[in-house]
């Protein structure tokens, strides 16, 4: 009698699991133990592991100091380290066409960390508010460019508006990308790196640490004994060695943090010779 019913509770568990979800609805996806049918997840069967080969780069905007304020004349004020000296610009544009963009400030800064961007400070006017307020949707770009010519970097941080208005104003940074040598590269957050660096670095030294961040991270939350190298694609956690995430692979194809579709690897693999 306890069996049959049991049997019937575990038919109406399967009843309710819909197929459809595992794609549609990713971090609501039902965990596999109640799959009976492993046919029913995902598999990738073009899968591959990538290999990342770390760029320095120069500059970085703390995007948690990126701020808007208002109080009828705009302000946006934002923390950046810089490890050459450069230049400074900051355009508003209604789109993403370059031809859009309109120049609101530029100003060169000198090597250091933690510089302060006040943009009342330097701009005294309401050029900014105008501007802002001018259209519906609009975008800021903050971009750092090398003034050494043996350094030619680009640094750019998109960030877009919401809530504008004469008293409240909201400002997201949405992408990141840095140009070396006529290629542009865009810059990702990986969950979990921070574990894997002396708590005592700032967050701002991720890109001089990366070769130390991958020899001395912390265990791969499957096996709790080889190091995290590998990071999963797209939720982009690093959490696992390299060994346990082919093993996802030919197994649930999910981040064992998020729950997430796994579509591929990025192996940290860093080249000594790179400082």
């Amino acid at each position: 009698m306890g069996q049959s019913s049991s049997a019937s509770r575990s038919e109406a568990i399967q009843d309710r699991i819909c197929p459809h979800d595992v794609y549609e609805y990713r971090t609501l996806r039902p965990d596999p133990a109640f799959l009976s049918n492993p046919q029913m997840l995902p598999q990738n069967n073009t899968f591959q592991t990538q290999r990342m080969i770390p760029s320095q780069s120069f500059y970085f905007l703390q995007k948690d100091t990126l701020k808007c304020s208002g109080n009828n004349r705009f302000d946006v004020t934002f923390t950046f380290d810089a490890l050459k000296p450069g230049i400074l610009r900051l355009f508003i544009s209604e789109s993403d066409s370059e031809s859009d963009r309109k120049l609101l400030f530029e100003s060169v800064f000198k090597k250091g960390r933690n510089q302060s961007f006040d943009y009342r400070k330097v701009v005294r006017d309401d050029t900014f508010a105008d501007q802002i307020l001018r259209f519906r949707t609009c975008s800021l770009l903050i971009q750092m460019q090398s003034s050494e010519p043996d350094t030619q970097q680009t640094y750019s941080n998109y960030a877009v508006f919401g809530s504008m208005d004469r008293t409240i104003c909201t400002l997201l940074s949405v992408r990141q990308t840095i140009e070396i040598d006529g290629s542009v590269l865009e810059l990702r957050e990986i969950f979990g790196i921070e574990e894997t660096i002396v708590s005592d670095h700032n967050k701002s030294d991720i890109q001089e640490t990366l070769m130390e961040s991958v020899t001395q991270s912390r265990e791969c939350v499957i096996c709790l004994t080889d190091a995290r190298d590998t990071t999963l694609l797209p939720c982009h956690h690093m959490c696992l060695c390299n060994e346990c995430a082919h093993q996802i692979q030919s197994k649930s194809n999910t981040c064992p943090i998020c729950r997430s579709f796994v579509q591929s690897f990025v192996k940290m693999s860093v080249d000594p010779k790179i400082q």
